[in-house]
């Protein structure tokens, strides 16, 4: 998202490198499905709008 705003990262966290590529992509996975979880309780876009964006008579 950030990169499609024209937004790009100035490095990385050094400490990224300290840990094991395994525990790091646990993280990653673990990251993955937070959010998955998350957006699944959210509306769907036709909702959203209907429920925040519709037009007032």
């Amino acid at each position: 998202m950030m990169h499609g705003q024209g937004l790009t990262a100035a490095g990385h966290d050094p400490l990224a490198e300290t840990m094991p590529l395994d525990e790091a992509a646990a993280r990653l996975q673990r990251i993955g499905a937070v959010v998955a979880a998350a957006a699944a309780q959210m509306p769907d876009h036709d909702a959203f709008i209907a429920r925040h964006c519709a037009a007032r008579a």
